[in-house]
């Protein structure tokens, strides 16, 4: 039996309407994302909660844009067709991540949305719920 020890990556290709194509041909830009572990994701929602105390009693903050922000920086791995406004491509960082955020933070959205789904289809998998997946997801074929 082999284990898988090395994370999944796959490419997301966007249209000029930053909607996701499946076809690369299609495509003016690309993202290189990798669904992340129970275990990251509990570890960015930790990273992201401020603890008040008033009068014995614990409150919790959740700061959401870090968080997402948290999210994006470690599950979007590399990027392709992403330039300046000079024409230049942009060095993959949590800055630019950031700054491309701040400029189009729609097609961020469609991309955590993807990558929700992928980790969605990644526990079910390891958890043995293949047959909770819906029709052609799970690597088989919808039946007709």
């Amino acid at each position: 039996m082999k284990l898988r020890t090395k994370p999944i990556e796959k490419w997301v290709f966007f249209d000029d309407n930053f909607q996701i194509v499946e076809d690369e041909r299609d495509a003016s830009c690309a993202f290189l994302i990798s669904p992340l572990t129970p275990k990251i994701q509990s570890g960015l929602v930790l990273a992201a909660t401020e603890h008040e105390w008033d009068k014995n009693q614990r409150f919790d903050h959740v700061d959401f844009y870090k968080m997402r922000m948290d999210k994006i920086d470690k599950a979007v791995i590399d990027w392709k067709g992403v330039e300046n406004e000079d024409g230049t491509s942009m060095i993959v960082s949590r800055k630019n991540k950031e700054l491309l955020h701040a400029y189009n933070s729609a097609l961020f959205d469609k991309l955590l949305d993807y990558i929700n789904k992928m980790e969605e289809k990644q526990q079910a998998l390891e958890a043995g719920n293949e047959k909770n997946l819906p029709a052609g997801q799970n690597g088989f074929p919808a039946k007709e």
